[in-house]
């Protein structure tokens, strides 16, 4: 995606977001995977190295784009309170302010939205 194409969602926006999808990383298969809270036994598994887009269109009028290096930085953080929407909201936000990609600045945009 683009770096001049990026859209920094509000806290109501990531709170729609995180409360209708759940993330959780598969390390035996070097990915995500994407599970919708009214279907939780279906996943929908995403490679570490591909980018990809999450249609929301019903809900936030906006499609997520998800990047490779929100992926790895998701994996690299392992934690349960950081979905992976809220880390690459994140780094859309180190984008628009010019600011290194780094996992303290990432945390930090973070802090931001909850």
């Amino acid at each position: 995606m683009p770096r001049n194409n990026v859209k920094i969602f509000n806290k109501e926006e990531m709170n729609t977001i995180n409360s209708l999808l759940i993330t959780k990383i598969d390390s035996e298969k070097n990915g995500v995977l994407i599970y919708g809270t009214k279907r939780p036994n279906r996943a929908t598994f995403h490679d570490a190295n591909t980018s990809f887009r999450v249609n929301m269109m019903n809900k936030i009028k906006h499609s997520l784009y998800i990047s490779t290096l929100a992926i790895k930085f998701y994996i690299e953080m392992n934690d349960e309170s950081i979905s992976l929407f809220d880390v690459q909201n994140a780094i859309n936000l180190c984008f628009l302010q010019y600011e290194p990609v780094t996992k303290i600045t990432i945390l930090n945009n973070i802090k931001k939205f909850k």
